[in-house]
């Protein structure tokens, strides 16, 4: 090992244990991030029909949407308003990633729904069939944009009578811790 001077080992130890303070900070931050790394779905969010995409027959005038995300259980609400008719609730709770589909028996349909995340992404897949046969799926990509304050629901729906691609713009209008 070549000569030191005592001010230059001591000048090199401290800045070794700054760089391994450093270092360990940096990790201890990764491992943190990475065990609470959930996208913030959680809150109330609503509808902006402006920004939208909707394909719909009959869209809404207005919508809101509530989340709860635990990384575990994907929990949603949302209830369409209409100009001339009744509003529209529709709500589920999904294992995140199950095994199986959940299959829900509502005649005429059999309906097999799915919830997986992948990546910052939540993924709805629902396959429908009904007692004629006839088949269709609606799948919806859930993702964030603008930090978390904007909700992008990303919906490809393919049925017999044709495909509808909506994509539901939403903004945030409050958190809610899971």
């Amino acid at each position: 090992m070549a000569w030191m001077s005592p001010q230059s080992r001591c000048t090199r130890g401290y800045s070794l244990r700054i760089g391994a303070l450093a270092l360990a900070f940096a990790m201890a931050f990764a491992i943190a991030h990475a065990q609470n790394g959930l996208p913030p779905f959680s809150g109330v969010w609503r509808l902006d029909v402006k920004q939208s995409k909707i394909e719909a027959k009959h869209p809404p005038i207005a919508s809101v949407a509530t989340i709860q995300y635990d990384g575990k259980v994907w929990k949603f609400s949302r209830t369409h308003r209409y100009l001339h008719k009744k509003p529209d609730t529709w709500t589920t709770s999904m294992i995140v990633g199950a095994k199986e589909y959940r299959i829900k028996r509502e005649p005429p349909l059999t309906i097999k729904t799915r919830v997986d995340r992948e990546g910052d992404v939540i993924v709805l897949r629902e396959e429908y069939v009904a007692d004629t046969g006839e088949k269709a799926t609606n799948t919806v990509h859930y993702s964030l944009l603008n930090g978390g304050n904007t909700l992008v629901e990303d919906e490809q729906e393919v049925t017999s009578e044709g495909n509808e691609h909506n994509v539901w713009i939403l903004t945030r209008q409050t958190s809610h811790s899971g």
